[in-house]
């Protein structure tokens, strides 16, 4: 079947992405970049993700828009950046250092040709020892904590992944728009109309960068990708909890929290019980309080609308490759990095602080808008509690304008292109002041609301966010962490509950989502380890302590597995796995391109295998093959030597405002199924090249008559001899 085929694919080229992975945010970072400086190897991780995600969304876009970036050059690029470390960095002799590396590489490799058994031998018993003992300092109870958060963190990505190892089809209609571009790049173009600019070219850019390296199918990588940034996600929760406050191995249950709630409950069809539903409603309540006015949806009230969708618009766009999302995954880290700047004062915090800002807005720019908010408030904060001088602010003032204008370069495409800059959902707010120039007074609630109701879970984030910093005055040791924490809660709620307040919708609630996500992590996480891990068991329990934690975290965690509701198995999951395209056609494409060189063929078909194909291939839309070529005519006039006709059995209904045309797929098919008849009548070199229940793909061999009378010509002469 083909879902198997499409998962053995997608299992293949996991591997390879993995692979791409590890040597370009791992190894090559690890040997360009100077390490003397980093304390730990979890700081080395995070910190040479940061320096190599920086370089490839602030740097890498330029060279492509001169056209000299690929792989050649990628590679002259990094030995050029090591030269300036061994020359500037650590001040070393340039040619000196080569030439020991020289000397090191010759006598390894006439050691290995000497003796090749040998060679391998000391390789293996090194190995062996290393790992034999690393694992003899670990217990039982160091394993089962750490292997605990591990297999949570596994499934918690596997619910999200799922849907790109079962189909090739674009979860979204925007997946397409970046299926262009990431093909574009390939040909060394930056950006064109078509791609949809003007907009962030950080996301596409970071996809083909790491796909230099895994050299796979666009369409492929778009649907595997969210391994990489999920899994980034994760880890980044997990280390600013482990971060800040100092959690060893035998004290991670905060951070299996943290993954059950960010990666579990919240991105299942229960997640509605966390953040509440959208409720469109005239006639809201209002509660007076403060001298503010809090609006309440009215659940019994008929003229509601409760728009219950939104909760699987969360997990939905997360199982997909978007730059709004991959943007989302640096949000916490730019926080914390703040917060540590704060703390410490140390140019290198201020130096990720700056890179994880530029990234965002290079990525999406839409993320700063709540990144700005919880900012705000901590950096508001330290003002009041003395924890900035007059240097720091002015270095920090600067790092932050320096990082915002190379973050937004992608802007000067408006220099070439003058057209609209969609905003959409990412800020309803900026929508409407910019593109619609309306003054802050006219965007005073009117007409029905669009307000969230509030569950009693919101209500505990909520409490806990304004409460639980007072707990922890008189702990001056945790106390600017907790309150910073809690900060970072307060501002993703505020922009959240905005309609609530009777404020104008800042950020649509679906996007405003993954932020609240994090604030119930890291709140609830923080709480656990403060009150059970810290005081509850080490003052009662003392010597099992560590014993009663984990049995209740075990226990927790398989009560959660078992009995959450997953969105793969809704009857909603399911019916938009396929919603845009039939699966069949893209991976069909593949297959295309897989087997037939490159620009020989043409596909008619659909708009959406035109950015599936655009760098290896040509597209020709069905209303437009029918309009342009005639069934009886002695030639095909297509210049390819192949032309691949998909047909819908059963055509799909249109969902969206494009042109006239495409609004009568039935119409065209039906006409496209007569097309094929009367060509296959008046002629002999169209076959049917694949069928299923849904979808027959028809090819026709293209090449001239010239050549096919030159080939028979031959095969006679061979015939006679």
């Amino acid at each position: 079947m083909i879902e198997n085929e499409i998962t053995k694919l997608q299992i293949l080229s996991t591997l390879k992405l993995l692979i791409s992975a590890y040597l370009l945010f791992f190894w090559i970072p690890g040997k360009i970049f100077p390490q003397d400086y980093i304390d730990n190897q979890l700081d080395r991780i995070m910190f040479n993700i940061i320096h190599m995600a920086a370089i490839i969304t602030l740097v890498f876009p330029l060279f492509i828009y001169i056209k000299v970036f690929g792989i050649v050059f990628v590679i002259i690029f990094f030995i050029f950046i090591k030269i300036l470390f061994i020359k500037y960095f650590y001040r070393k002799n340039v040619i000196q250092h080569f030439r020991e590396i020289y000397l090191n590489v010759i006598t390894s490799s006439l050691q290995f040709l000497e003796n090749p058994g040998y060679f391998f031998k000391l390789t293996s018993e090194k190995i062996f020892c290393s790992t034999q003992n690393y694992f003899s300092k670990l217990t039982f109870l160091q394993i089962f904590y750490w292997g605990l958060p591990s297999i949570l963190l596994f499934y918690s990505i596997y619910l999200r992944v799922y849907r790109g190892y079962i189909t090739l089809v674009g979860a979204a209609p925007d997946m397409y728009q970046f299926y262009y571009w990431g093909n574009i790049l390939k040909l060394n173009v930056l950006f064109d109309k078509t791609a949809g600019a003007p907009y962030m070219w950080g996301g596409p850019v970071l996809v083909h960068t790491v796909n230099l390296f895994s050299n796979l199918n666009t369409v492929v990588i778009y649907n595997i990708f969210p391994v990489l940034f999920l899994s980034f996600m994760f880890f980044s929760i997990c280390y600013v909890l482990y971060k800040l406050f100092n959690i060893n191995g035998t004290r991670i249950s905060s951070l299996s929290i943290a993954i059950i709630l960010f990666g579990i409950l919240l991105p299942s069809p229960s997640g509605g019980s966390f953040f509440g539903f959208v409720v469109t409603t005239s006639q809201p309540e209002i509660i007076k309080l403060l001298g503010f006015s809090l609006y309440i949806p009215n659940l019994n009230e008929s003229l509601n609308r409760i728009i219950t969708t939104f909760p699987a618009i969360f997990f939905w766009r997360f199982t997909t490759t978007l730059p709004y999302e991959i943007a989302s995954s640096f949000f916490l880290i730019n926080l914390f990095f703040l917060i540590k700047y704060i703390e410490t004062k140390r140019n290198i915090h201020l130096l990720l602080y700056a890179e994880t800002l530029a990234i965002i807005f290079s990525i999406h720019g839409g993320v700063a808008i709540p990144l700005f908010f919880c900012s705000l408030l901590i950096f508001t904060y330290s003002l009041i509690s003395g924890k900035f001088s007059v240097k720091s602010l002015m270095k920090f003032t600067a790092t932050v304008l320096i990082a915002s204008i190379i973050g937004n370069l992608w802007l000067m495409q408006l220099l070439f292109m003058k057209f609209y800059i969609g905003i959409g959902a990412a800020s309803p707010l900026l929508e409407k002041l910019i593109q619609h120039g309306e003054s802050i007074k006219s965007l005073e609630p009117r007409g029905p609301l669009s307000i969230i109701s509030i569950p009693s879970a919101l209500l505990i984030l909520i409490g806990l966010s304004f409460c639980f910093p007072l707990i922890c005055l008189f702990n001056d040791k945790i106390r600017f962490k907790i309150i910073s924490i809690s900060l970072i809660s307060i501002g993703s709620l505020f922009i959240y509950l905005a309609p609530n307040l009777g404020l104008p919708k800042i950020v649509d609630q679906s996007r405003m989502m993954v932020f609240v996500g994090y604030s119930y992590s890291i709140i609830f996480a923080t709480v656990y380890h403060v009150f059970f891990d810290r005081f509850l068991f080490r003052t009662f329990l003392k010597k099992f302590w560590l014993h009663a934690s984990l049995i209740i975290l075990t226990i927790l965690s398989l009560i959660v597995i078992i009995l959450t509701p997953r969105w793969i198995d809704t009857k909603l999951f399911w019916e938009n796995v396929h919603d845009i395209e039939y699966k069949e056609f893209p991976y069909l494409v593949y297959k295309i391109e897989d087997s037939f060189p490159t620009f020989s063929y043409t596909i008619v078909s659909y708009v959406q295998e035109f950015p599936q194909v655009i760098s290896k291939g040509y597209h020709i839309n069905t209303q437009d093959f029918l309009q342009i070529y005639n069934p009886v005519d002695k030639k095909l006039n297509i210049p390819t030597e192949y032309v691949f006709i998909f047909i819908e059995k059963t055509p799909k209904e249109f969902g969206g405002t494009g042109e006239y045309w495409y609004r009568w797929r039935r119409d065209i098919m039906l006409k496209l199924n007569d097309w094929i008849a009367i060509y296959s009548q008046n002629h002999d070199n169209i076959k049917l090249w694949y069928s299923s229940q849904w979808v027959d793909a028809y090819i026709i061999d293209n090449r001239t008559y010239e050549s096919k009378l030159l080939k028979q010509h031959k095969e006679l002469k061979e015939t006679e001899r």
